[in-house]
């Protein structure tokens, strides 16, 4: 008989960090940000729709200044754009985290989580935790990179997420998401940073994605002799 116990984690062997701990998201918390940014997916919408009425509009007045349509129409336009890429960016994760429940990876190596841009090698991170946060209460896991600059060219970073570091003050911030408690993941997490560090005694900090794109160029076919 099932005991009816959720499983918020799996081993798994990850291709990359080696052996690894795979951390469950919660459902129903990705199932209800998926309706709330629907939501702001239809406000955008409404949005758009206004502001394009306003364009042909006569504009209105707030106190004595005149505010023309086609300036309040495109204000509106561009407001409502802004909310679509970004709602729409949240239900593209949502929908992924709904049909792979796999929130984050922690492994030997590093850490994978499901809204970042590959593995993360662990010469990579300077810290882990929330300093926000009240001490032993931590409200998100968030990773202190080492050199955020290189973090963005070493992972390819678009507009976008270049935009959504730097809103999170150039930290990874990995979200409350998952079923395993937030302070059991950060301590999980720095448990394998510290395990890292006392292995790592090559001094060259090289991250696990660029020695394997390393290792793809070295490794040549066989020619004809």
């Amino acid at each position: 008989m099932r005991s009816g116990r959720l499983i918020v984690s799996t081993p798994v062997g990850h291709r990359v960090l080696g052996p690894s701990v795979a951390i469950h998201a919660d459902a129903r918390q990705s199932w209800a940000m998926l309706f709330l940014d629907l939501a702001f997916v239809a406000a955008a919408m409404i949005g758009l729709i206004l502001g394009a009425g306003d364009l042909a509009g006569k504009g209105t007045t707030v106190g004595s200044f005149a505010i023309p349509g086609a300036a309040l129409g495109l204000a509106q336009i561009a407001a409502a754009l802004v909310v679509a890429v970004w709602a729409g960016r949240a239900v593209r994760f949502a929908v992924a985290r709904i049909r792979r429940p796999i929130v984050l990876v922690v492994g030997r190596d590093g850490f994978e989580y499901d809204q970042g841009h590959g593995p993360v090698s662990w010469s990579e991170v300077e810290t882990v935790g929330d300093p926000a946060s009240p001490a032993g209460q931590p409200r998100s896991v968030k990773v202190q990179l080492s050199d955020p600059d290189a973090y963005i060219a070493r992972h390819g970073l678009s507009p976008i997420d270049r935009v959504v570091l730097r809103l999170n003050r150039r930290e990874l911030d990995l979200g409350r998401s998952s079923l395993m408690p937030v302070d059991q993941v950060g301590d999980l997490m720095r448990k394998k940073l510290a395990e890292f560090r006392r292995v790592d005694r090559s001094g060259t900090g090289a991250p696990v994605i660029a020695q394997e794109k390393v290792a793809r160029k070295q490794r040549r076919p066989a020619g004809k002799r």
